[in-house]
């Protein structure tokens, strides 16, 4: 029999959208939020291998509370490129993350809450960070002239050189530190050697950033030139061990 038109439906309590909701389905969506931004800075990568090496960092203390402080202080300054602040933003999600594996391991439900919150937080910071801004950096990096192969090369091949000749004493803190320190000699370059006068400081730091992450030639010159730390992480996440 059909409802008459008086009939109404009995309210359903919104907090039933929980009822099934366990920690490993809140960890398996955050995780897919992560390769999701991973994905936008790095295409083509898997987060897997990020969260493993830094699982192995935060194990052997090679990652501190004091290197934390800092990436901290990185978000509080909120500075730099979009590139930088969605690198900080993201790097301090991973890390939670994989504080998270460590923790459900030793079986500490709180920790473990903690850790799911915090990495919730700066994952959605890092994607606020990441959305308009690439689209902006990378188009201005194309209307530059600078995405075209022949002029690619040739400011890849400079890159190399500049990763290389101005290499701090303790080697390259960051990817984002070596983008904002080399930036304004790479520019000198374009502008005076290749003549591409419509590429300014930001185009030219997405370039740095995308030639570290996707060009092999680049990427090894980094890693030569980088700090230890940033050597490892580096090259562990073109690796793909298992968390499990």
């Amino acid at each position: 029999m059909p409802p008459s038109d008086n009939w109404t439906e009995k309210p359903v309590s919104a907090l039933e959208v929980l009822e099934n909701a366990t920690v490993e389905q809140t960890i398996i969506e955050l995780l897919d939020s992560l390769q999701e931004t991973e994905g936008v800075l790095r295409p083509g990568s898997n987060i897997q291998p990020k969260l493993a090496a830094i699982c192995i960092a935060l194990d052997d203390i090679s990652f501190t509370k004091t290197d934390l402080v800092w990436i901290h202080g990185d978000i509080a300054m909120d500075h730099g490129t979009w590139h930088r602040q969605t690198e900080s933003a993201h790097e301090l999600a991973c890390i939670y993350a994989a504080m998270i594996t460590i923790e459900q391991k030793k079986e500490n439900i709180a920790r473990t809450i903690s850790a799911i919150q915090k990495a919730a937080y700066f994952s959605g910071l890092a994607a606020g960070y990441s959305h308009h801004r690439k689209t902006v950096a990378v188009e201005k990096a194309r209307k530059a002239g600078l995405t075209k192969a022949a002029i690619s090369a040739e400011i890849n091949n400079q890159l190399i050189k500049l990763l290389k000749s101005k290499r701090p004493r303790n080697g390259w803190p960051g990817a984002g530190n070596a983008a904002k320190f080399l930036a304004p000699l790479l520019l000198e370059f374009i502008t005076e050697e290749l003549k591409a006068k419509k590429a300014d400081l930001g185009s030219v730091q997405s370039v740095i950033h995308n030639s570290i992450e996707n060009d092999k030639n680049v990427r090894q010159a980094y890693i030569k030139t980088a700090n230890a730390r940033q050597a490892t992480l580096t090259k562990n996440a073109s690796k793909t061990p298992s968390l499990k």
